[in-house]
């Protein structure tokens, strides 16, 4: 009479139909391997993305609220005549020059920092898009062969559980892929595209 022993030791030795414990472990490992990878590229790929927007919003608040500020107040007229005062007290254009000599640089360093984002965001959908792709093909294999070759209950239900995570680490790549960009974002791409 077999016993339960007898039977896993006799599935580790003998494979059924070309499937053997060995595959069955390979076929898991993989998916754990990939799945993790995956995630954590949706991770990444969504803290960007909204370190991307918080600046971006931060960006176009500020500037929408000097301008709202400065036309309801004439500040913009007030700094101008502050301005050409101080240049003609300084003898010149220096109070002018020292301030656009530190705004062009900070402005120059923000969108050189949100184009490095931009780039790092599309790397990490390249990379992700070849995991996804390699994850698919081996859920879809991984499917067929717990259809057609897994018989022992458990195993069946531990590779459905497998393949579910790996399922689920596909569909949040792909919702946070599919998430669109924001204007900033696609003008920066456009110059970052044509100007390299």
């Amino acid at each position: 009479m077999d016993t339960g022993d007898d039977r896993q030791d006799k599935n580790k030795q003998e494979p059924f139909f070309g499937y053997s414990s060995e595959d069955r472990e390979l076929l898991i490992s993989m998916l754990k391997e990939y799945s993790s990878r995956l995630i954590y590229i949706s991770e990444e790929m969504e803290n960007n993305q909204k370190i991307e927007n918080s600046v971006e919003l931060t960006f176009l608040i500020l500037t929408a609220l000097f301008f709202v500020f400065g036309v309801i107040s004439g500040t913009i007229d007030n700094i101008i005549d502050w301005l050409s005062e101080e240049a003609k007290t300084l003898g010149g254009w220096g109070s002018l020059a020292s301030i656009v000599s530190f705004l062009i640089p900070v402005i120059v360093y923000i969108f050189r920092w949100l184009g490095n984002l931009y780039s790092r965001i599309r790397q990490l959908k390249n990379k992700g898009r070849g995991i996804a792709l390699r994850l698919e093909r081996l859920v879809r294999t991984t499917s067929q062969v717990e259809e057609h070759f897994e018989k022992n209950l458990a195993r069946k239900i531990e590779l459905d559980f497998i393949l579910a995570d790996a399922e689920s680490a596909l569909d949040e790549y792909r919702k946070i892929s599919r998430q669109s960009q924001s204007l900033m974002t696609n003008v920066l791409a456009f110059f970052i595209k044509r100007y390299r």
